[in-house]
């Protein structure tokens, strides 16, 4: 039982903190679409997130750096790669993560 509750206490705890700071790009390849992005936080949130607020949300923290690379060998129409910005969010006047509450 110590088991499961440990591991239950530890995915709230990952979802709490994939809320609160910039984590989720640790995750990620370098660089990344926002199809991978919001399938990396609707995996760890457990939710389904709607699209074009997802990526309004994202776009107005003014954190992520467009490469103006496609991505390649994917059986879907090619999506914008993406960089996070960490040097700009180390210079931010409140290095705290703006939150992400979809």
């Amino acid at each position: 039982m110590t088991t499961v509750r440990s591991s239950t206490s530890r995915y709230s705890r990952l979802q709490k903190r994939i809320q609160e700071h910039p984590l989720g790009f640790s995750l990620l390849p370098k660089k990344f679409s926002l199809r991978e992005l919001q399938n990396l936080y609707e995996a760890i949130l457990d939710v389904k997130l709607d699209r074009r607020n997802f990526r309004k949300k994202f776009f107005s923290m003014d954190l992520l750096e467009d490469t103006g690379e496609l991505e390649t060998d994917v059986p879907h129409r090619p999506g914008k790669l993406y960089k996070f910005n960490y040097d700009k969010y180390q210079k931010k006047e409140r290095k705290k993560w703006f939150g992400i509450d979809f």
